[in-house]
């Protein structure tokens, strides 16, 4: 190929590269059908009619905001994700009620060799450009072999081309189902997961597909999808961890609150307790400070008598000799000052007084014991 001949061909390519749509062209047949071979994606030609911006391959492509799900209505993380979606198209229309084909028994040799006729047959439509004439072709060959993983594959990437991704999508899982080391299976599933912006989803398959069975086009393909499915997974993994920072400070705030209504009604303790003097307990506060003073209270035994003690405060001298109930008793006292408490107070919990009684009985028992040996 001489320098001018070169010269046209690269003033070609830019035309192509800034007008797309000229592959539509019907004398481009060719040329758009091995771009197609080769595995391109190619925009789709203008409707006037009915212009879409996301089809429309002369417009500026503006970034999408790919939405999740908002865990709080108020100071919720930030869950927008900008990802350039040129490319991806609208396939709410694309039904996939394709033939899937029965499940036979046996295969007779007779339906085998039509049903690669058929086959043969499609191929050669794919390759001129009818996709579909193709794609009834290889539902004839599937309704012979269904068994045939290969028959779904190629059906696939007819629909890839027709611009329906959830019917190849339909076809590759079939395809999988039955033969899981299907690399074209992957390829053009991987294909069909981009064309919808699917793009995590698409970087496995077509990893997937490179490992089974490398192929250029599809290395290339890779590059331009993991950019973009590694952001997602990045935002992924942010919005996660800010979702669970969020619940944490939450749950903290919760038990804030929480603590605070404690403390708030802490002057109207159980039962209104109130010493012998009648004088209400100042406010409690300052136990709730003291987590083995709360353990504490948390023993029905421990708290039933508190509450008796609100009304009747003499119910002390029946637990002078209960070390559990007393220690409980010594903690609060020592909460507060003598000026806070007043006489009364501390008239009814004896604490030294209450600890000699007990060490005098424990004496007392003692001794009797010796007595008795």
């Amino acid at each position: 190929m001489d320098k001018t001949q070169l010269n046209l061909l690269q003033q070609f390519v830019e035309l192509c590269k800034k007008q797309p749509s000229v592959l539509h062209s019907p004398q481009l047949q060719f040329f758009k059908d091995w771009l197609l071979e080769l595995g391109a994606s190619i925009p789709l030609a203008e409707d006037k009619s009915n212009k879409s911006p996301e089809l429309d391959p002369t417009a500026e492509s503006e970034p999408v905001h790919v939405e999740e799900k908002d865990v709080s209505s108020e100071e919720s993380p930030e869950s927008d994700l900008d990802i350039d979606m040129e490319g991806v198209i609208d396939a709410s229309s694309d039904m996939a009620h394709q033939y899937m084909g029965e499940d036979k028994e046996s295969i007779s040799e007779e339906d085998m060799d039509t049903a690669n006729t058929k086959r043969s047959e499609a191929i050669s439509a794919m390759n001129e450009g009818n996709l579909e004439l193709a794609v009834d072709l290889f539902t004839e060959a599937i309704k012979l072999n269904s068994q045939s993983a290969i028959l779904f594959a190629k059906r696939a990437s007819c629909f890839i081309r027709l611009l329906k991704p959830n019917a190849a999508i339909k076809d590759c899982n079939k395809a999988l189902e039955l033969n899981p080391d299907s690399a074209q299976a992957f390829k053009w599933r991987g294909k069909a997961y981009r064309a919808i912006g699917k793009f995590e989803q698409a970087y496995k398959d077509l990893a997937l597909s490179l490992k089974l069975d490398f192929d250029e086009n599809t290395q290339e393909l890779v590059k331009e999808v993991e950019v973009k499915a590694r952001r997602i997974m990045d935002h992924n993994r942010k919005y996660e961890r800010k979702r669970e920072e969020l619940k944490i400070k939450k749950r903290l705030e919760r038990n804030r609150k929480a603590r605070q209504e404690a403390e708030e009604r802490s002057g109207d303790f159980p039962g209104d307790f109130r010493g012998a003097s009648g004088m209400k307990m100042p406010n409690l506060g300052g136990l709730f400070s003291d987590p083995e003073l709360m353990k504490d209270l948390e023993d029905p035994e421990v708290l039933e008598v508190i509450q008796q003690m609100g009304t009747n405060p003499s119910i002390i001298q029946q637990h002078m000799h209960n070390p559990k109930i007393m220690r409980v008793l010594e903690k609060m006292q020592s909460k507060f000052s003598p000026s806070n408490m007043g006489s009364g107070f501390t008239a009814e919990m004896p604490q030294a007084s209450a600890s000699t009684d007990f060490t005098q009985e424990s004496h007392c028992k003692q001794a009797a014991s010796e007595d008795l040996d």
